[in-house]
């Protein structure tokens, strides 16, 4: 049965007191009714013909998502969730170490500022970045991606632009909520400052790893301290509560997140504790964007995150920042990275390298 609400019942007696239950009634009615959602009809979404052949054949092969299973995590307790993050992170893992054997790079671990943190360098750096480094902020909804699987980004960067890249491996929940991770960052990067010059360091990273970007960047305003020379970020999870508009247009159609509800859900939660989401120190698309570096940033049009890429950006130009936007077609969040072979993945680093040597 159709729940009746107070503004319904109100608009249908109206109609009855002016003698006039007509169509017109009904229709202002039924507008209310759909005034904050949608219903919308099944419909069917073809392979996008305009994406590249590489990135067509990972969505046919990948398949339809399936939903209910991402819902399931909603319902896991704590431990049940660590187990699938931690299944997770074992196979970005391997994805690191076979990177690792393919790509001419070597990886080093260091410790830095009490921070373990992966160097990779190109076997021959670009001359003109071969005194350079960007700082890799590596994603996984907070939640995710420790150790060797951090360096996944840095490592197809290193390779594909000629530049170091230190990539942080720093402190996460459930051990480690907010701010633990963002003070890994700030005191990785104040150590490497002593060692390069700001106007020689870019900062970048994917979905949380580009939220705590953002966050860095704010939290070095509010600090006086040096600005990187550009920033990247990668389909950023700016926002973690529930409020972008293709989170609701896109679900199911995202090959990597599919869904906010469950593991999405469930890792902002992990993340920020009992703070309000939408507080700027957890969601920092609510927060100053003036004076941020030159930026760039990436989404699809399959990208759970486009909203927020989105938002970002106006968020960025409406303060005066350069802000360069990147969408790319048939795109699900992240899979610049998990389609490394796609023209796609191709075109996202050479626009970085392109526009990060255009601000050092």
């Amino acid at each position: 049965m159709r729940i009746i609400t107070k503004i319904h019942l109100r608009l249908a007696i109206a109609c009855l007191l002016s003698l006039g239950f007509t169509h017109s009634c009904l229709a202002e009615a039924r507008e209310d009714s759909a005034a904050k959602s949608w219903l919308l009809p099944p419909r069917e979404v073809p392979i996008p013909d305009a994406s590249g052949e590489v990135l067509r054949k990972w969505i046919i092969e990948r398949g339809q998502p399936n939903i209910s299973d991402r819902l399931n995590r909603k319902r896991a307790n704590t431990e049940q969730l660590m187990a699938a993050l931690s299944a997770g992170t074992q196979q970005r893992a391997t994805t690191a170490e076979r990177l690792i054997r393919e790509l001419p790079i070597k990886v080093e671990q260091e410790m830095l500022a009490g921070v373990p943190v992966y160097w990779t360098k190109p076997q021959k750096a670009a001359k003109d970045l071969a005194d350079k480094i960007y700082i890799n902020i590596h994603g996984g909804a907070h939640v995710q991606n420790w150790g060797i699987a951090s360096t996944v980004e840095g490592n197809l960067m290193a390779a594909r632009i000629n530049i170091p890249v230190v990539s942080i491996d720093y402190r996460m929940p459930p051990k480690h909520q907010y701010p633990a991770g963002l003070n890994d960052i700030l005191a990785v990067y104040q150590a490497l400052l002593k060692r390069y010059p700001s106007e020689k360091i870019a900062l970048g990273g994917t979905s949380s790893g580009a939220n705590l970007v953002i966050a860095t960047i704010q939290k070095l305003k509010e600090l006086k301290i040096d600005m990187p020379a550009s920033l990247y970020l990668a389909t950023p999870w700016s926002d973690l509560s529930k409020t972008g508009d293709t989170l609701y247009t896109l679900e199911g159609l995202d090959l990597t997140l599919i869904s906010y509800e469950g593991g999405l859900g469930r890792a902002a939660r992990l993340y920020a504790g009992d703070r309000d989401l939408k507080d700027p120190l957890m969601s920092p698309l609510y927060g100053d964007f003036s004076g941020f570096p030159p930026t760039l940033l990436i989404s699809g049009t399959r990208d759970l995150f486009l909203s927020d890429t989105a938002r970002t950006h106006r968020k960025l130009r409406a303060a005066g920042v350069e802000a360069d936007l990147h969408i790319f077609e048939g795109l699900s969040h992240g899979e610049h990275q998990r389609v490394e072979k796609s023209a796609e993945s191709l075109e996202v680093y050479r626009e970085w390298g392109d526009f990060m040597r255009g601000h050092f």
